[in-house]
């Protein structure tokens, strides 16, 4: 449970990635909404939130569904793959 009360910086990606991924995936739709810059900014921040929410709620259940063991390996995997997507970034 130490990962979700007290994560590192690393695994704190695990909340922030989906939402990054999401505007990725997203950007050329977004730039050519009909919106003024506040409103895409604010869309962009709800999308961002959205994503990062449902990466928690998937981790807890994880958490509750997955033998500690397991668990703490899905998270060094998950560490892993950041730390992977880091060195390319």
């Amino acid at each position: 449970f130490l990962f979700i009360s007290a994560p590192s910086p690393l695994k704190q990606q695990a909340y922030a990635l989906p939402g990054e991924d999401v505007m990725l995936r997203l950007t050329p739709v977004y730039r050519n909404l009909p919106l003024q810059e506040k409103e895409k900014e604010e869309l962009k921040r709800e999308i961002e939130t959205a994503a990062e929410r449902m990466m928690n709620k998937l981790l807890f259940s994880m958490r509750a569904s997955l033998s500690d063991h397991s668990f703490l390996e899905s998270m060094d995997a998950m560490e892993g793959t950041f730390r992977e997507e880091n060195r390319r970034n």
